[in-house]
């Protein structure tokens, strides 16, 4: 299946609790597994919420990149895993709704949330 037929089965797909438009960006950031995300929504609405008004990455996939594609650093969850921070920072709110998603899940305590939050001040660091 090419990367086109894939997506117009992603758009066409029956998958409660998501659009076409999100479908489709799943499809061509998860290829095959945009279904696994899919799924996540369908089991619980709230998977998807975006992380912000600004950034259209929703709950369900910074889940399946701690979940299913063992990510375990802020910084590859934004940058590599989910692409919320490839084509810049994904914004203040965005950073924290991933913070709240994956630092209990991952057992970060305060120190290595400065750490991580650090880390990704150094791949671009916040206007103030």
């Amino acid at each position: 299946e090419t990367v086109d037929e894939l997506v117009q089965t992603a758009r066409t797909a029956a998958a409660p609790g998501t659009t076409a438009a999100l479908r489709e960006r799943l499809a061509r950031t998860y290829g095959d597994d945009w279904t696994r995300v899919s799924a996540r929504i369908a089991a619980d609405a709230a998977m998807a919420e975006p992380l912000s008004s600004t950034c259209e990455v929703t709950v369900a996939e910074v889940l399946h990149a701690i979940e299913e594609e063992a990510a375990t650093t802020l910084t590859d969850v934004l940058l590599r895993r989910t692409g919320a921070g490839s084509t810049g920072h994904p914004g203040a709110v965005a950073v924290q709704a991933t913070v709240d998603v994956i630092a209990p899940r991952l057992g970060w305590d305060g120190a290595r949330l400065a750490r991580e939050r650090a880390a990704l001040d150094r791949v671009y660091p916040l206007p103030r």
